[in-house]
């Protein structure tokens, strides 16, 4: 039982990596506006400072019933953020996508338990922390971590601050889709991350090729 949800979380998929990792820990975030809670659970270090684990989303606390459940990829903890309404769920997941030169495409997942879509933002950040805020009706902003904008010397998190995810202009898909989104998304982090050292050899391979090239001339 989490805060009063009498729920067999021990059920969901994952849980028992606790069995593992016995430091393993779970948490949950609930919204009285639409009696709903979201648990992230089996919630592990995966770097340093970085925890991240299992999300599921349940309704109804008197009689707990599960609504979704995201097996292939993990979200932070501290990172979950619920409308005024209480309709719509942000989370950040532990996933980011190579776009080179040191910067990575960060994600933000939107759950909407009203119609039971979601949806995907991505922000071009460098690890950067950063939480989500309403603004206004279908649109919130990302607020930047005020520590991070005043250490990092790059001044993106202060670029960052304020970018606008507007629902009305995202992508939106059933709930029934969301683990095979997630495997896509794992694919392509993959990919972007080794086609860019990928790249970084191919380009290395050409100097030395060159190199020698030129040495043979001269001799």
């Amino acid at each position: 039982m989490f805060h009063g949800w009498e729920y067999d979380f021990t059920s969901l998929p994952h849980w028992d990596i606790r069995n593992e990792y016995h430091f393993a820990y779970d948490s949950l975030y609930e919204n009285p506006s639409s009696d709903t809670a979201v648990l992230l659970y089996s919630i592990v270090e995966c770097r340093m400072l970085c925890y991240a684990g299992f999300l599921a989303i349940v309704r109804n606390k008197k009689k707990p019933e599960l609504m979704l459940r995201v097996e292939e990829i993990t979200f932070w903890d501290s990172r979950v953020v619920f409308s005024a309404d209480g309709a719509l769920v942000f989370a950040k997941p532990y996933l980011w996508i190579s776009a080179g030169r040191r910067l990575s495409v960060w994600l933000v997942f939107i759950f909407d338990v009203s119609t039971e879509r979601f949806a995907c933002f991505r922000i071009l950040a460098n690890d950067i922390d950063f939480t989500v805020k309403e603004r206004e009706r279908n649109v919130f902003i990302i607020v930047a971590d005020e520590q991070h904008m005043k250490q990092d010397a790059s001044g993106l998190p202060g670029k960052l601050n304020g970018t606008k995810i507007e629902l009305d202009a995202l992508e939106w898909m059933p709930w029934s889709e969301i683990n095979s989104f997630c495997v896509r998304l794992m694919k392509e982090a993959i990919e972007a991350r080794y086609g860019f050292f990928e790249r970084i050899y191919r380009r290395l391979a050409e100097r030395i090729r060159a190199l020698i090239c030129k040495t043979s001339v001269k001799t």
